[in-house]
């Protein structure tokens, strides 16, 4: 099984922390937001950051500009030397 601990900011009431833990605790993935803003209702966070510590990675996100609603698609485009792997 796997088990996904929740780290809540209870000022804010969301998630800051994400932990995906396996029956072995070797495969662990954090996801971490920070730095939320807010659009209307809507409190979002400007950095995402990935801790796939099995690969020896970390993916971080920065959100410069968001569009709400969002129509479309989002395609990763990998440069030199970078392949996509699937986390989850």
């Amino acid at each position: 099984g796997v088990i996904l601990n929740y780290e809540i900011d209870c000022n804010r009431r969301k998630i800051v922390t994400v932990s995906q833990i396996d029956n072995f605790d070797k495969n662990v993935i954090k996801l971490r937001f920070e730095s939320f803003f807010r659009i209307g209702r809507n409190l979002i966070p400007k950095i995402i950051e990935i801790d796939a510590s099995q690969f020896n990675t970390v993916v971080k996100i920065k959100i410069i500009k968001l569009e709400l609603p969002w129509s479309g698609s989002i395609k990763f485009i990998p440069g030199k030397a970078y392949e996509l792997i699937e986390l989850v």
